[in-house]
C-alpha cells in the first residue's frame, strides 16, 4: 500500500494534529507493515499559488507550467492508494500552504464537465477510483459543532464517498510533548481506527462521531482557558519566597508520599508551589522514580502555581482540585499549563 501523509501545519513537526496524524498511520502499519510512506511536510516546500492560467489544461495537458516542488508531489498524490490531509482549522478552513497544495493538483483533472453525483464534476485525467482519503483536524475551540462544517463538506464534495473523517476539537490537549491520560487514550483510540481503516477502507460514522467528542469537558474546557489567559496577561509577583513553614511543608511532603513513577521518565518535571499567604515557595522536582523537595525560585520550573495553605490543604485531601481553584479564583498559574496537567498522573489522588 502506498500511503501519502501530508503534514500541512506551519508547526510542522510540533503540530498538535500530527500527533493524531502519527497514531492513525501507526495503526495502518500495524496491519500492513509493508507499506511505503511518504511524509510531506507541506511547509518545508516551495509550493506556488495557482494562476489560474489553465495551463495544465490546454498548453501543457496534465502538467503544470509553474516548477516548484510540486513537480515531485504530483506523482506522489497519483500512486498513492491512501492520501492522509493533516492539518489544523483555520478559520474554519485549511492553512494557506495546504490550500495551494490542494489547487495545484488541478493539473490531475480534465477541463472535460460531467454530472456526477448530484453535481458538475471535472473528470480525473487518472484513475483514482479507488484511491481513499482520510482528513485529520482539530481546531482550538472545545466543541466540534460550528467548527468543522466548511472543511468537511470541502472533503465530501473533493472525494465523495472516498473520505474518512477524524476531526477532534480541543486541539490544546495534543499540544504538548506531555500528554495528559485522556489525550493519550484518544490516541490510543486513533491507532485502532487506523489500524482498522486498512482493513475495511472507511471509518464507521459512529466511530467519526464519537472521535469528534472532546477529550475534556467543553464547559470547563472554556472556563479553564479563559481563566488562564486573563492569568497570563498579569505579572507573576516578584517576591523571593521564604523558606516553606512547617505547615506548607507538609503540602509538599504529602504531594511527594503520593508519587508514583513518572509514565514518561525521559523528561523530568519542576514545579514550583508558592504559598501566597506567608510568601514563601519551594519547587517539587519529579524525576524517574523519586520526588523530591528543591529550593525555589528554580529555573528548571515549567510552571508555578500559587495558593495560601489553606488551599494546598483542600487540594491535597481532595476537597477540591486544582482546575476547580483556578476557576474560582483562588489559584494561578504561570507558565506551563500543560506541565500541571501531568500532576494527575504523576500524584495519586491528586486531581487536575
Amino acid at each position: 500500500m502506498n500511503i501519502l501523509y501530508l503534514n500541512g501545519s506551519p508547526r510542522k513537526q510540533a503540530s498538535a494534529t500530527k500527533k493524531l496524524a502519527d497514531a492513525f498511520v501507526e495503526g495502518m502499519l500495524k496491519t500492513v507493515p509493508e507499506s511505503i510512506i511518504d511524509e510531506i511536510t507541506l511547509y518545508e516546500k516551495a509550493i506556488a499559488p495557482c494562476r489560474g492560467c489553465f495551463g495544465c489544461w490546454h498548453a501543457t495537458p496534465g502538467t503544470c507550467v509553474i516548477r516548484d516542488d510540486m513537480d515531485s508531489l504530483l506523482p506522489l498524490f497519483r500512486r498513492a492508494h491512501v492520501v492522509v490531509w493533516s492539518m489544523p482549522l483555520y478559520y474554519f478552513g485549511m492553512p494557506s500552504t495546504m490550500k495551494a497544495f490542494l489547487d495545484r493538483l488541478m493539473p490531475n483533472n480534465s477541463p472535460l464537465f460531467e454530472k456526477r453525483k448530484g453535481g458538475v464534476r471535472h473528470p480525473q485525467r487518472y484513475d483514482a477510483a479507488a484511491q481513499r482519503h482520510v482528513l485529520v483536524s482539530t481546531c482550538g475551540f472545545q466543541e466540534s459543532e460550528r467548527n468543522f462544517e466548511a472543511i468537511a463538506l470541502q472533503f465530501d464534495l473533493l472525494c465523495d464517498d472516498r473520505v474518512s473523517k477524524i476531526l477532534c476539537p480541543a486541539g490544546g490537549a495534543f499540544a504538548t510533548d506531555h500528554l495528559g491520560s485522556a489525550a493519550r487514550k484518544r490516541l490510543e483510540e486513533v491507532q485502532n481506527v487506523g489500524a482498522d481503516y486498512t482493513v475495511s477502507g472507511t471509518i464507521a460514522r459512529d466511530t467519526e462521531r464519537a472521535l469528534s467528542i472532546p477529550v475534556y469537558d467543553p464547559d470547563r474546557y472554556m472556563a479553564v482557558v479563559n481563566r488562564l489567559a486573563a492569568i497570563a496577561e498579569t505579572p507573576a509577583p516578584d517576591w523571593m519566597g521564604a523558606r516553606p513553614s512547617p505547615q506548607a511543608h507538609a503540602v509538599l511532603a504529602a504531594f511527594v508520599a503520593r508519587y508514583r513513577e513518572d509514565p514518561e521518565p525521559e523528561r523530568a518535571l519542576t514545579i514550583e508551589f508558592a504559598f501566597s499567604d506567608e510568601r514563601s515557595q519551594a519547587a517539587l522536582l519529579c524525576e524517574t522514580s523519586s520526588c523530591t523537595i528543591e529550593p525555589a525560585p528554580d529555573e528548571r520550573a515549567a510552571a508555578r502555581i500559587e495558593a495560601d495553605v489553606a488551599l494546598w490543604k483542600r487540594i491535597v485531601s481532595g476537597d477540591t482540585s486544582i482546575s476547580d481553584a483556578l476557576l474560582n479564583g483562588t489559584l494561578k498559574v504561570w507558565g506551563d499549563f500543560d506541565a500541571v496537567l501531568r500532576l494527575e498522573d504523576l500524584f495519586v489522588g491528586i486531581e487536575v
